[in-house]
């Protein structure tokens, strides 16, 4: 990164030099099939070549309604690849959730599979099947499209759960996502030999490194199949099948894998990254105990600041009731608040 200007530096970009430098590494597996970074990105230029034959524009929000798939990386890297956002729209959801992403949104466009056509047919969009388009894609060129993107564009628009209210879309710039991704290389160091296991849905936020960060370092993403994050069986057999080094788990979801028999099976596990509520001392106490090989981080941040904005390398020899937040991730800042929201600490990194 420190080779380029700041402002060239954006989330595909990163990922298009990992291909360049290891083309015929595995970057993602799912059931049977493997892509190597070199199919990756060239299956993404093409698909990146119609997107701009059909008008797509700077910033332009575009739908994907699809369920975890190589599909859905090769859709999100070429939306990244002509200038534009994408909106993760789930299959899963009630359709008039997702037909309110849609309006709200304004998205002219929504990538999909002919499997979800029941749905896509409700929407207000132009439909592009990939599952088509996969029959015509050698149609389209494998280079990289001709166009400029700085790290202050739109990456993607991710929805609240609406759990307050309407449901409301959090725009996130590419120097946000960089800024994140590049910390937590830095700080946890994956490498190529690493197998990260891709689970959450990509509806929610801590997705979004489970995706971008092994592929911009040359480590392999695992994709789980749909729904299989409910199963913690499947989710143990997946980690010992692909060895799978780094995965996350909100702290209740992460009490009830560390529950599964034969847990020991996953002794591949290098790091686990957890966040999203308050870590209990027994959970911690228990994770020590069952994968004491296994480090584990905690993570805290909402949608809003870009998936995280602090963190903790946990140890199994502090004992606190609820696991500290931790400290700032870099180039951000926290305040500590009285109960009159008035400031009383401000920490920065």
């Amino acid at each position: 990164i420190k080779m380029v200007k700041i402002e060239e530096v954006t989330i595909h970009s990163l990922i298009e030099a990992q291909a360049r430098k290891t083309p015929q590494a595995i970057a993602l597996s799912f059931d049977d099939q493997n892509l190597t970074f070199q199919q990756l990105d060239e299956f993404a230029n093409q698909l990146a070549h119609r997107l701009i034959e059909q008008g797509v524009s700077a910033e332009e929000p575009i739908g994907l309604l699809l369920e975890r798939s190589p599909e859905m990386i090769i859709g999100i890297l070429a939306i990244l690849k002509v200038g534009a956002a994408y909106v993760p729209l789930e299959p899963s959801h009630p359709p008039e959730r997702i037909c309110y992403q849609v309006q709200d949104a304004q998205l002219k466009i929504v990538l999909t599979l002919t499997s979800c056509d029941s749905i896509a047919n409700e929407l207000d969009s132009e439909i592009l099947y990939l599952d088509q388009f996969d029959t015509c894609k050698n149609d389209y060129s494998v280079i990289k499209p001709d166009v400029t993107t700085t790290n202050s564009n739109l990456a993607y628009v991710i929805y609240t759960s609406g759990s307050t209210g309407t449901p409301k879309g959090v725009a996130v710039a590419h120097r946000s996502v960089v800024n994140l991704l590049t910390w937590m290389q830095r700080t946890i160091n994956l490498n190529e030999t690493d197998v990260v296991l891709f689970k959450t849905p990509f509806s929610f936020d801590v997705s979004v490194w489970q995706i971008f960060w092994p592929l911009m370092v040359g480590a392999r993403m695992q994709i789980a199949k749909s729904e299989g994050e409910k199963d913690v069986d499947y989710l143990k057999q997946i980690i010992k099948d692909s060895k799978v080094t780094v995965c996350h788990f909100g702290p209740a979801a992460l009490s009830v894998f560390l529950s599964v028999e034969e847990i020991h099976a996953c002794g591949s596990l290098r790091h686990i990254l957890t966040g999203g509520e308050s870590l209990s001392l027994e959970i911690k106490e228990r994770f020590y105990r069952t994968l004491p090989n296994t480090e584990l981080h905690h993570l805290y941040g909402p949608t809003e600041t870009t998936v995280d904005v602090s963190y903790r390398r946990c140890s199994p020899l502090e004992v606190y009731s609820v696991e500290p937040i931790g400290r700032p991730i870099a180039n951000t800042q926290l305040y500590i608040l009285d109960s009159k929201q008035k400031p009383l600490i401000c920490t920065t990194h």
